[in-house]
């Protein structure tokens, strides 16, 4: 996770990318740390809400709705699609009647 911190912007939005894969409890909580962190750059702040979309948790999803009123609109797309994906599982997990 201490790759979030990185100086290089590449290194920090292939980190995200891959904890997001992984998947781990703690990634999340560094994730939102890391949108914080890189909200005035887009592309990066892009990898990072992509990477939330992985974590089905109320905290993942209030960054990624936040992530929707973000002034750049490769961050809003980022955040709307993830927010679709998220809901599209959640309805596919509940039972039909």
């Amino acid at each position: 996770m201490r790759a979030l911190d990185h100086p290089d912007r590449h290194t920090v939005m292939r980190a995200a990318r891959i904890l997001g894969e992984r998947r781990e409890p703690d990634t999340a909580v560094a994730l939102g740390r890391a949108l914080r962190q890189y909200w005035d750059e887009p592309y990066v702040a892009a990898a990072v809400v992509r990477a939330l979309e992985h974590f089905d948790t109320a905290e993942a999803r209030e960054l990624l709705s936040d992530a929707l009123g973000h002034p750049s609109i490769i961050v809003r797309t980022a955040a709307a699609l993830a927010l679709q994906e998220s809901h599209a599982a959640q309805t596919s997990r509940r039972p039909r009647p």
